[in-house]
């Protein structure tokens, strides 16, 4: 589906829990891909509860990594965990691929009222881009910019990479944001290559 260059996290439940609004979560079982390095998989979804007021650290009774966002969404489904954060599209995509039954076995809680393609949980933010560091010729990067966003459709990289398109670059700025909020590792906020550089919209997103 043609979604853009942004994307967003999901926290879902099963569809018969009693887990309706996120104060239900409180000393509930949890499982994300990476804490430190999964945006829509976790991060996204640990910001979103931090406004919300809910430490998923402190006030889930355990919270995990599982590097599967497929194995996540089953073990919501079979009961192993109460709660599981998912990227938008994992649940489209199992159900296409016979991973799961229906959408209706699940429930998504704290769904935004928007237009975007998907039903998410947090704000939507910019896809993975492909950015120059500062330093970079700056002929170079006009020049790779200009490749990509030319590259036609259905050529045989943009196959391979499972992508539609690429396009123009979004502001960054609502990531720097949560990074720095949750003071990840990969990123330190005062070695940011991207501030005051003039290069944050030298580069590229892609559309899936």
């Amino acid at each position: 589906p043609q979604v853009g260059t942004k994307f967003g996290g999901l926290i879902i439940v099963r569809s018969d829990s009693n887990i309706y609004k996120l104060k239900d979560l409180q000393g509930k079982k949890a499982a994300c891909v990476a804490f430190q390095t999964a945006a829509a998989g976790c991060t996204f979804q640990i910001y979103h509860l931090l406004q919300h007021g809910i430490d998923p650290f402190l006030d889930f009774s355990s919270f995990v990594e599982n590097k599967s966002q497929d194995k996540i969404v089953l073990d919501v489904v079979n009961g192993k965990i109460d709660v599981g954060f998912i990227r938008t599209g994992q649940l489209e995509k199992m159900l296409n691929q016979g991973l799961l039954e229906n959408l209706e076995q699940l429930r998504i809680l704290d769904s935004a009222k928007d237009e975007f393609f998907y039903t998410h949980t947090t704000q939507l933010y910019p896809e993975w881009p492909i950015a120059a560091v500062k330093g970079t010729d700056p002929q170079l990067v006009a020049a790779v910019t200009e490749a990509l966003l030319n590259i036609p459709a259905n050529h045989p990289a943009l196959v391979a990479a499972k992508i539609e398109k690429f396009l123009p670059a979004e502001d960054y700025g609502s990531l720097d944001k949560l990074i720095e909020t949750l003071t990840l590792k990969s990123w330190h906020a005062n070695r940011d290559p991207f501030r005051n550089s003039g290069n944050r919209q030298q580069g590229v997103g892609s559309r899936e």
